[in-house]
């Protein structure tokens, strides 16, 4: 069942996404018999670019069921936001691996300066940490882009 779901959910997506974008290969196992948090829907390995969905989230209503189970958590709780949320990380992986290639250097090299053209953006002063946009982001994004606070 969490296969059919995650080919019905890449189907609906899939004319949304960028044209330049190959899709990854996409694994629906058992997160709990692997090396990743079982409660989580997807995760994208940098090292193969693979995505890996959870075979434990089965129907719509199950993702909607996590998604939703603390207001605010999540910006986008749609059925669709945890398969654009792994395929933007993969995206953007993509993007650093092209521009190092391009460049000569090295991905870590090309990530820190992406890192530090985010941080210059969104963190000219402590205003963008505010609660309205703690609100817009969600409070996931907000704990995963503490980084940007340094």
């Amino acid at each position: 069942m969490a296969v059919k779901l995650c080919e019905t959910v890449l189907r609906s997506i899939s004319a949304d996404l960028p044209e330049d974008l190959i899709l990854p290969d996409f694994y629906v196992i058992d997160f709990g018999k692997y090396n990743f948090k079982p409660d989580v829907i997807g995760a994208h390995d940098r090292s193969t670019g693979n995505i890996f969905i959870n075979a434990h989230y089965k129907t719509k209503n199950s993702i909607l069921a996590y998604l939703n189970k603390e207001k605010g958590l999540f910006a986008n709780t749609s059925i669709e936001s945890p398969y654009l949320h792994e395929i933007g990380h993969h995206y953007y992986q993509t993007i650093l691996e092209q521009v190092a290639r391009k460049r000569n250097t090295s991905y870590n090299v090309v990530k820190e300066e992406f890192e530090e053209e985010i941080k210059r953006y969104f963190c000219p002063s402590k205003v963008f940490w505010d609660e309205e946009v703690v609100h817009l982001v969600g409070k996931y994004a907000y704990n995963c882009c503490q980084f940007l606070k340094k």
